[in-house]
């Protein structure tokens, strides 16, 4: 009984024994080493040029395109600032971008205040500019009634600065030390002695020239001009672009003796001659010759004065408030207007030699508009006492 159980568990151990063998699993064979495939170098693709995108044409307009620029000439027809300013409109607008109009607007009531007030106080868009006359100028410094307006808040674009000419008739004097001791009685035709002709008044003054009448009233150069070859008159003053261009022809007939010019500041402040009028002298010049001195004292002063005022007496501005913007506009039309060669051409023939001053080389001369109060007061009290005349 014991052997049959030994045999039975022999046999169960054999059995388990090869159950086991069967389930461990074979070793799996043995790879050969694997070596990787040898890639060829990669060459990065060029990149294609590259073209800037372009850029649309701008549909904005030129800011001037389709508007209407107004000129306002403080005086009447016929004169040197309505025919300067009359040349600036011919050609002005051509260099500003747009082509905008250009029309010339006289405004002379209330010796040309009327026009600068209405200036001064108009939109500040660019589109309403002044060329101004002496007399607009000369207002303001003297404090006159009815100016509301400051020069010095003018915005400055371009000036041609010219002088004054002193004429009378063929026969009332030889040459022009004559004129303090004259063959006839002088009559004066004018405007007005305050802003019309004060360049004038202390001239003669200045000079001592014996005026035996005056004849006040003419509304401007052109109409005094006509008066005085009417017969009116035989003494008369006017700037030296109506002298070139409309009284030179009676010099050269005979009829007009040119007396001598008022005459320009250089910048060390020395009165000089005129280009314009090389050949004819200074008042100053006229005054060594007679008296052999150079002039001094108030008078003088006031003189100075209306010399400096020449300056701005016919220059090109616009109103206070116009947008920097706007003012580059205006400024770089005047650069091109003034290297324009017609422009200049035409300007040579009606101011002979004059300068060109625009941008920073006219802004300075506001500085002149600073005068000294009691050569104000001098001038002041001499319009009271010897005119009649008060300056508020």
């Amino acid at each position: 009984m014991k052997r049959v159980i030994l045999s039975v568990l022999m046999v169960l151990v054999l059995v388990a024994g090869g159950l086991v063998a069967c389930a461990a699993p074979e070793a799996p064979p043995v790879a050969p080493p694997v070596t990787p495939p040898v890639t060829p170098p990669v060459t990065p693709p060029v990149a294609p040029p590259v073209t800037p995108p372009v850029t649309p044409p701008s549909t904005e307009k030129p800011y001037f395109e389709g508007k209407t620029i107004t000129i306002v000439v403080p005086t009447a027809p016929g004169g040197s600032t309505d025919m300067i300013g009359r040349i600036i409109a011919l050609y002005y607008g051509k260099h500003i971008p747009g082509n905008p109009g250009m029309v010339v607007r006289n405004r002379p009531a209330a010796a040309g205040l009327s026009g600068a007030n209405y200036a001064y106080n108009a939109k500040p868009d660019g589109t309403n500019l002044i060329f101004n006359s002496n007399k607009v100028v000369l207002s303001y410094r003297l404090g006159a009634a009815g100016v509301n307006y400051d020069m010095t808040k003018f915005k400055f674009l371009y000036t041609s600065p010219l002088s004054l000419m002193f004429w009378t008739k063929t026969g009332v004097i030889n040459e022009p030390k004559d004129i303090v001791n004259p063959l006839k009685p002088l009559t004066f035709v004018g405007e007005d002695p305050i802003t019309g002709d004060q360049e004038f008044i202390w001239s003669y003054m200045l000079l001592g020239i014996p005026v035996d009448k005056w004849v006040w009233g003419y509304d401007g150069t052109g109409p005094t001009r006509m008066a005085f070859l009417a017969g009116e008159g035989n003494l008369m003053i006017g700037s030296t672009v109506s002298y070139n261009a409309e009284v030179t022809p009676y010099v050269e007939s005979g009829e007009v003796v040119p007396i001598c010019q008022l005459g320009l500041l250089n910048p060390e402040g020395n009165v000089i001659r005129e280009p314009a009028a090389p050949d004819v002298p200074t008042v100053v010049e006229l005054y060594q010759e007679l008296y052999g001195e150079m002039p001094s004292g108030l008078t003088f002063e006031a003189y100075k004065i209306m010399v400096a005022n020449r300056v701005f007496g016919k220059s090109f501005m616009a109103p206070p408030g116009v947008p920097d913007d706007v003012m580059d506009i205006l400024e770089a039309g005047v650069k091109g207007m003034a290297e324009d060669p017609e422009f200049l051409e035409i300007m040579e023939r009606v101011n002979p030699g004059g300068p060109h001053l625009y941008g920073e080389g006219g802004a300075g001369f506001l500085d002149s508009m600073v005068t000294d109060s009691d050569v104000i007061d001098y001038m002041k009290q001499v319009f009271r006492d010897d005119w009649d005349a008060v300056i508020q």
